[in-house]
């Protein structure tokens, strides 16, 4: 069984399981405007809109907090939607170039898109297939 939201810790990052009580250390960054200003919602600055997608994201069970190694200050978040086991696919926000790279970088090859309705926001999900740790 693939652990889904695991610690992982890299040179200068650590990704963990996002957690309720995260919400105001990671609003804290969210809360900048520039942040969402290309974004197909760019609202999501507001408490309110953000408190939606941060719930979101502890309901999916594929949600990070990302902070950095030494110090433990809050950079952002990240996450994965729609994990299919038995394809070994996953899809991330099809805009996110930086999350894009990344899960290549783990062995991710994308498979497709597919048009999504974020709440009346259109936008697109990056499909990739895992493969096997060797």
């Amino acid at each position: 069984m693939i652990n889904l939201q695991p610690v992982l810790h890299g040179p200068t990052l650590t990704l963990r399981p996002l957690q309720p009580d995260n919400f105001e250390a990671l609003y804290a960054v969210a809360s900048d405007p520039l942040i969402w200003d290309q974004h197909p919602e760019p609202t999501r600055c507001q408490r309110d809109v953000f408190r939606k997608f941060f719930d979101k994201g502890i309901e999916s069970k594929g949600a990070f907090l990302v902070s950095e190694r030494t110090t433990g200050k809050v950079l952002g978040s990240s996450r994965y939607y729609d994990w299919n086991a038995d394809a070994r696919e996953l899809a991330i926000g099809h805009n996110n170039w930086r999350s894009r790279k990344a899960v290549e970088k783990l062995g991710g090859t994308l498979s497709h898109y597919a048009p999504q309705d974020g709440g009346g926001v259109p936008h697109s999900y990056a499909y990739y297939t895992l493969t096997r740790p060797a």
